[in-house]
């Protein structure tokens, strides 16, 4: 589930909603995913008078948004997105909480233990 943009910035310019949506943009993870902030800068109509630096502001905002464990009430699904994931490990979630969106989990170890088949465990878990 991502979080729609409209959920997470309910003060956002519908005009500029709209426009997001027809460039396909419709969930934070779309904009924080997107080609660029030039891009999208170029893509939206000048009519929004929009700067560079206001999409630069609102990517910002998103990301922090969707950072922020703190998130309640209104946007509480940001707390769906943010559930932890399982390493398939039990030990090992008991250590990390499991995995979070945005961790990083680098598995070292000498040749031929499992670091890429555990990976590869995780990934799946993670498409389904």
């Amino acid at each position: 589930m991502s979080l729609k943009l409209q959920t997470l910035c309910p003060d956002i310019d519908p005009a500029v909603l709209a426009a997001l949506h027809a460039l396909g943009i419709r969930t934070a993870h779309g904009l924080l995913t997107a080609d660029s902030s030039l891009s999208i800068y170029h893509a939206l109509p000048p009519s929004l008078g929009l700067s560079l630096d206001d999409i630069e502001d609102l990517i910002a905002s998103v990301a922090l948004k969707i950072s922020d464990s703190s998130i309640s009430g209104s946007v509480a699904p940001v707390a769906q997105c943010l559930k932890p994931l399982s390493t398939g490990v039990d030990d090992l979630d008991a250590l990390l909480s499991g995995l979070l969106a945005g961790d990083v989990l680098e598995l070292v170890g000498p040749r031929a233990v499992g670091k890429t088949v555990r990976s590869s465990v995780v990934l799946t878990a993670r498409s389904h």
